[in-house]
């Protein structure tokens, strides 16, 4: 029988050396040679027959070379080679090969193929060699002298493992084959008695037959063991968001044929850092107990969590009784202003039937975003106008604007300082006179509240011949004196410049009408009897922890230094600090009454002269017509 097969060229360049003048002289074929068929003219041969070996090769130039190789299928035994000459009528290059008489009967085929043109060229085919083509070679014959008496060949190549679940491949590590017959595989009997899924060493008998009836038997030793890795169950890449937990065995599972779950044993070689937005590449690994191992991949996606903004939480007054919506003016939206305001978690405490301050909590808790909790403070309260604290009965010289005491203060039912307190008058100031004036405001909640004051206008002349009105104080003096604080002399002088005595602040103090709540008992000052023109007043001022003596002594006709007046007016008048209108001074930093001089600064009474506020100076009777005028008015 013959047999024709077709090959086609795997093909690479291999450069054999040439003779220099070839080399140069043909530089512009660099072509190798196309292999295109290969035949052999018989199949069954007997010894000391010719087998003729044809190949068909295709190049550009003339082929210097055409060889094949042929050996034994199954011995190891070096390869035969076979030189090939062209044969113009078939265009195919021919070599013969004649089988020695005293050849076994066996199997024989084409190994290898190689074409080289006078360029050096070259083009090959190998099977089982040391080459760059790899070629599973199909092309063969079978030598047969015409007398098989020899049964077929087992040849074990390595120890047969066999996984201990299946399936059972009992021939996989064997090469049978027959000198004559070129395939008895489909012949082979096996016989064992393994027992299912138990691991072990167990014998296997096999027997295989050729086609003449030679018969030939061989056993081996199998062993039975867990050859299978595990599995991993639900690995998938998966999003979290930064700043979250994650757990990377979430609904993770590892199966084996052999030791069931082994979820337990799975290993995370890697780690993942939630505060870092980004990829992160995680690792599976998990080995059963027969030291199978398997990994597996996933990605972990960290991404950056969308920002929530809550608006319109600003604190509500309810009235009791009346309805109070907790979502009325609230908006929730996200970066891209989405509207989350309906998936808000509304918490509230509101009670409509008592009064009292309570909260509502506005949450948002959603995967992908950062959660977000803003609150508000609800006053569910009576019906209750706001207030004006401060206000005071007003002297103005005519021809000045009105304005509002330093001390207004407006506050709505919430204890929340109102802006803008509105002025009108009763008539328009055309002259000197009473007048009053209505101060009125209106909180946010629509709520008002009015108090009229009186307003007295003054003819702008003086009452002292000593302080005219161009005087730089003569306002704060003459003020002064048209409320009844201070007094002049019976001389018509107020002599502003002159230090003012400790008894007359006292008597000043006591006529400005201030409440001396007594908060001690009464002393005796050895200097101010009971019979002292100002026994009364320095004693209320005493009893009333503003004004102290020294050593039994009160000192009444002693002056005044600016720091005691500090201490006395903090006092009397019960002044706190606004930090908002502190004034520093570079004289007072270390002063026993730093404290009293700043609360002054802070309430806008004193301003103290190119940054100093000189506090061991005597206090002179314009200066502390001035301080008593910024605290009365």
């Amino acid at each position: 029988m013959q047999r024709l097969l077709i090959i086609f060229v795997l093909s690479c360049l291999s450069i054999f050396a040439l003779g220099t003048a070839d080399t140069m002289a043909n530089t512009a074929d660099s072509t190798p040679p196309d292999i295109l068929s290969i035949q052999i003219d018989k199949a069954v041969i007997a010894p000391g027959e010719k087998v003729t070996v044809s190949v068909k090769v295709k190049d550009d130039s003339t082929l210097e070379w055409v060889y094949v190789k042929i050996k034994p299928k199954y011995r190891s035994i070096s390869s035969t080679s076979i030189q090939l000459k062209y044969d113009a009528a078939s265009e195919t290059y021919i070599g013969t090969y004649t089988i020695p008489a005293a050849a076994f009967n066996e199997q024989w085929y084409v190994s290898y193929i190689n074409a080289r043109d006078i360029h050096g060229n070259v083009s090959y085919l190998a099977d089982n060699e040391l080459s760059l083509n790899n070629w599973s070679s199909t092309v063969s014959f079978t030598i047969f002298d015409g007398n098989d008496i020899v049964p077929p060949t087992f040849q074990k190549k390595g120890t047969l493992k066999l996984n201990v679940t299946g399936p059972f491949n009992f021939t996989q590590n064997l090469v049978i084959y027959d000198d004559v017959d070129s395939n008895v595989s489909t012949s082979v009997k096996v016989k064992h008695d393994i027992p299912s899924n138990i691991p072990g060493t167990y014998t296997v008998h096999y027997e295989a037959s050729d086609t003449n009836g030679n018969i030939a038997r061989f056993s081996q030793e199998v062993i039975l063991t867990d050859l299978e890795a595990p599995k991993f169950q639900n690995i998938r890449n998966r999003t979290v968001y930064a700043g979250g937990k994650v757990n990377l065995l979430e609904g993770i599972k590892a199966i084996d044929n052999v030791d069931g779950d082994i979820t337990s044993s799975i290993r995370i070689l890697s780690f993942v850092d939630t505060s870092k937005p980004g990829e992160h590449p995680i690792t599976y690994r998990v080995s059963d107990k027969a030291g199978n191992t398997i990994s597996s991949f996933a990605v972990i996606t960290v991404a950056a969590k969308s920002k929530v903004t809550i608006e319109g939480a600003d604190d509500k007054l309810v009235l009791i009784g009346r309805s109070f919506d907790p979502l009325e003016g609230i908006k929730a939206t996200d970066e891209l202003n989405n509207d989350l305001t309906g998936e808000l978690n509304v918490t509230s405490t509101v009670n409509l039937t008592q009064a009292g301050l309570y909260s509502v909590s506005y949450s948002y808790e959603k995967e992908g975003y950062e959660t977000k909790t803003v609150y508000r403070q609800v006053t569910v309260a009576p019906y209750s106008a706001p207030r004006i604290t401060g206000l005071k009965d007003m002297h103005l010289f005519e021809g000045e604007a009105i304005k509002l005491p330093r001390t207004a203060k407006a506050y709505n039912i919430m204890g929340m300082e109102i802006d803008e307190i509105s002025t009108s008058i009763d008539r328009e100031m055309t002259s000197p006179g009473n007048y009053w004036v209505t101060y009125s405001v209106m909180d946010h909640f629509g709520f008002s509240y009015a108090e009229t004051r009186n307003l007295k206008v003054l003819a702008k002349m003086n009452s002292f011949i000593d302080v005219p009105v161009a005087h730089p104080y003569f306002k704060e003096i003459q003020i002064m004196k048209e409320m009844g604080i201070i007094n002049g002399y019976p001389d018509q002088t107020f002599k502003p410049g002159a230090s003012i005595s400790r008894k007359h602040v006292a008597s000043l103090i006591y006529r400005s009408g201030i409440s001396l709540e007594p908060i001690r008992e009464k002393t005796v000052f050895t200097d101010v009897p009971e019979s002292h023109t100002y026994y009364t007043e320095i004693m209320a001022l005493y009893q009333a922890g503003i004004v102290d003596g020294t050593n039994g002594k009160f000192n009444p006709e002693n002056p005044l230094t600016r720091a005691q007046l500090a201490k006395i007016l903090v006092n009397a008048f019960h002044l706190e600090r606004d930090p908002s209108h502190l004034l520093s001074f570079t004289d007072t930093n270390n002063h026993w009454a730093s404290d009293y001089i700043n609360i002054l600064s802070s309430n806008q009474i004193t301003t103290g002269s190119m940054g100093k506020f000189n506090p061991n100076q005597q206090v002179s009777r314009m200066h502390y017509a001035t301080f008593m005028y910024r605290i009365v008015q």
